[in-house]
């Protein structure tokens, strides 16, 4: 942060502060090649007090593209292994004008769900072994051997939206051809035995579905899994904005 600062405050009127920020990370860094993108953003903090409230009536644009759909996705055999639907379903979710402000949290919710089913449900892939780093290690090196010889198997996703007074509904199932797993005594889906058990790698995936969506239900042997996800121009008991 005191580098970023420093290169920031040295720049005269009229030079570009992104091209001062990145020699300054050249010179930081011994001008070394990176395997990976850098990206700069610049981000116009203000006080609460400037911002504006949602108005009471909702704008026609916010609420225009489709209300009322579904839609169903199957994935199957090697195109598992082969093919990363993630991207393709959450184009699918943001037709929805209202839930591109949450992207983030229907991404988090998909991938969840898909990482769920593919790994334990078609690879099954114990959680287990991400309670050491050894194990982790083990985990992932595992899933890439099981991607390669995938057969028999699909996820299947079925999204459904509806309008609501106070914004929308989207329910989304997620649906595997796997085993499923005892979900009624997982400590990930139990509060007492979630606080117990502490922090560990596995489980966190499903701590994360029952805090983002309305409900969570498991069905079948569990490898099915309802989401519920509530998304709001206005709260609806008190109708004012709520993010």
């Amino acid at each position: 942060e005191r580098g970023v600062r420093l290169a920031i405050e040295g720049v005269d009127s009229g030079q570009d502060p992104f091209a001062a920020l990145m020699r300054e990370i050249q010179r930081f860094t011994g001008r070394q090649k990176f395997s990976d993108d850098l990206t700069l953003c610049c981000l116009e903090m203000v006080d609460q007090a400037g911002l504006t409230a949602l108005p009471e009536g909702a704008a026609p644009s916010t609420l225009a593209g489709p209300a009322q759909w579904k839609c169903v996705y199957e994935i199957r055999e090697r195109t598992l292994g082969e093919f990363n639907p993630l991207p393709l379903l959450l184009h699918i979710c943001m037709e929805v004008p209202g839930l591109r402000r949450k992207s983030g949290e229907i991404y988090t919710l998909l991938s969840e769900l898909y990482n769920n089913a593919l790994e334990h449900g078609v690879l099954e892939l114990p959680s287990e072994w991400k309670f050491t780093p050894e194990g982790f290690g083990r985990y992932y090196s595992e899933r890439a051997t099981r991607l390669c010889t995938v057969s028999g198997h699909y996820i299947r996703f079925s999204f459904h939206h509806e309008p609501k007074p106070w914004g929308g509904r989207l329910k989304i199932v997620c649906e595997d051809s796997g085993q499923g797993f005892d979900f009624h005594n997982h400590a990930a889906l139990q509060t007492t035995q979630m606080a117990q058990s502490g922090p560990r790698y596995a489980g966190r995936g499903l701590i994360l579905l029952k805090r983002l969506a309305e409900s969570i239900r498991f069905h079948n042997q569990g490898n099915r899994v309802d989401i519920v996800y509530d998304w709001y121009v206005f709260n609806p008991n008190k109708g004012v904005g709520h993010g």
